[in-house]
């Protein structure tokens, strides 16, 4: 199960927001709101120049070269704590006689939960879901693997664990899973504001999404031609 977030945890990200310049620091918490509430692709510059307060419109080419420089960092302002989470995770794990597919998706993803809370987790969950429908290649992730050891390592014993699967389908389902699993974040927190909920506590919850993630996961790959599929293409 997910801890709770901690304000160590918080705090050192904003120890490493002071690696930017105030100036630099105002686009950040800007761009990833509006990132999250409007889209990536929606935002402009400008937009988020003036959102941060900036009466220049290349201020964030001045201190991020780009949009895509941009997305780069809020991505990786997380990364390092991220990356400690699921390496303590993994440590742990390695103690185990047997490591299954839903230990290694739960090191993947409950770190997500560790690190935020309230709307900061639903602004992060919101930006993340957005670079889900971006390219591979456009991803961040793709090009922060070297600073992600760990992440880059579970993802490859993922892999082993599905090697029933071709090599682009778990790449897909990989997306679907982490696609999914944002989702419930945010289900979760409408749970919470409406003060409803199916499950009786937190860890039959996720424990629950774990089960059902690892399920669509080990679902054999049918590349026979079958009569929902026949159905739809007609």
């Amino acid at each position: 199960m997910a801890k709770k977030p901690s304000s160590t945890i918080k705090s050192s990200i904003n120890e490493e927001l002071k690696r930017y310049s105030p100036s630099a620091r105002k686009i950040i918490v800007s761009a990833q709101k509006l990132f999250a509430e409007n889209g990536i692709d929606a935002v402009s510059l400008r937009e988020i120049a003036v959102s941060a307060g900036h009466s220049n419109n290349s201020a964030v080419q001045y201190h991020f070269e780009s949009k895509e420089g941009l997305i780069q960092a809020i991505f990786e302002l997380r990364v390092p704590f991220i990356e400690a989470s699921r390496k303590r995770r993994m440590e742990s794990l390695q103690k185990q006689k047997k490591i299954t597919l839903e230990d290694l998706l739960a090191t993947l993803l409950f770190p997500i939960l560790e690190m935020f809370d309230g709307q900061e987790q639903r602004i992060f969950t919101l930006f993340s879901t957005h670079l889900l429908s971006r390219n591979t290649l456009e991803h961040p992730f793709y090009r922060a693997q070297e600073k992600m050891p760990v992440s880059v390592e579970i993802y490859q014993m993922l892999e082993e664990n599905l090697s029933h699967l071709p090599k682009d389908v778990f790449n897909f389902r990989i997306r679907l899973i982490a696609g999914l699993f944002l989702s419930t974040i945010l289900e979760k927190q409408n749970f919470i504001k409406s003060g409803t909920g199916i499950y009786s506590d937190d860890e039959i919850f996720w424990g629950d999404m774990i089960n059902v993630l690892a399920a669509l996961l080990r679902e054999p790959f049918r590349s026979d031609r079958r009569p929902l599929a026949v159905a739809l293409a007609s």
